[in-house]
């Protein structure tokens, strides 16, 4: 419960030595988000993570503080452009929850993934991201990520779970999204329905 800036981080990239690589690909989901919701360039210079030694994941790393860092000064009590850094996770935390309480469960970064794939979908519909980025974004993401089954999945739980978001305002369902590749805005209000209009986006990709 306290805000306090550390005085120092320390990050030591050998320790990704001790990953296996879908741990690996599970964080890199948040260095996407980095770069979708902040800096296009970064976005676009991201190569599959598998690519990465340790030399070239220490300046990755060090970019993508730089970047998280910047929007947590900006608002460090979360009171608004740090929101953006929620990007995926509306949809992502309520997929990861219901996959928890299966015998399947998934990494917080592989519902990460899908989530911002859905949410740009959905950044499309609400904030007018061009069709090609979204089909950018779709591309990179799917490049790295397997599909997630939801054949079984209850849409009425999955709404249901992304009403207890701490983002939401009373019963509206609140979101981050993209008004283009390295720019979000939030606080962007979606329906149910929306979001499993998304997760039918989110399963064509793949079909």
């Amino acid at each position: 419960g306290l805000f306090q800036m550390p005085l120092k981080v320390i990050v030591s990239p050998i320790f990704l030595k001790t990953l296996d690589q879908r741990q690996i690909n599970s964080g890199f989901a948040e260095v996407i988000k980095h770069g979708l919701i902040y800096d296009s360039n970064y976005f676009r210079s991201l190569e599959r993570p598998e690519s990465y030694d340790q030399e070239k994941f220490l300046h990755l790393i060090s970019d993508s503080i730089k970047i998280k860092n910047q929007v947590v000064e900006a608002d460090p009590h979360e009171h608004g452009l740090r929101k953006i850094l929620n990007f995926g996770h509306t949809i992502g935390h309520a997929i990861e929850s219901l996959f928890l309480e299966s015998n399947n469960p998934i990494l917080h970064g592989e519902a990460v993934a899908l989530g911002m794939i859905c949410e740009a979908y959905l950044s499309k519909k609400k904030l007018g991201l061009q069709e090609d980025q979204l089909a950018e974004i779709t591309a990179f993401i799917t490049s790295i990520y397997s599909e997630i089954d939801l054949v079984n999945l209850d849409k009425s739980q999955f709404i249901d779970k992304m009403g207890q978001d701490k983002k939401n305002k009373g019963k509206e369902i609140q979101a981050a999204l993209l008004k283009e590749i390295g720019s979000a805005e939030f606080e962007v209000s979606i329906s149910g329905d929306d979001a499993k209009e998304s997760l039918d986006y989110y399963t064509s990709v793949f079909q």
